[in-house]
């Protein structure tokens, strides 16, 4: 199901049960490459993160959607 269809709460707690069932497990780019997968994430797409903790996810997924996103 594309991520667009999803509403941002269901979004929001996907990322968090994600997020907490690897937490420490993968490195930032498998997380956030996870992630985009999860959410279908391309070049151009635009994401906020909340609580983004030291910010390494939040790097990776800004490579992955580039300077449009």
């Amino acid at each position: 199901m594309p991520a667009a269809v999803l509403g941002p709460a269901v979004l929001a707690g996907l990322v968090l049960l994600v997020d907490r069932q690897f937490e420490g497990t993968r490195s930032p780019a498998e997380e956030a490459a996870a992630l985009a997968s999860l959410l279908q994430l391309r070049p151009g797409t635009t994401v906020a993160e909340i609580g983004a903790g030291d910010g390494s996810v939040a790097i990776e997924i800004a490579r992955i959607v580039g300077p449009d996103g």
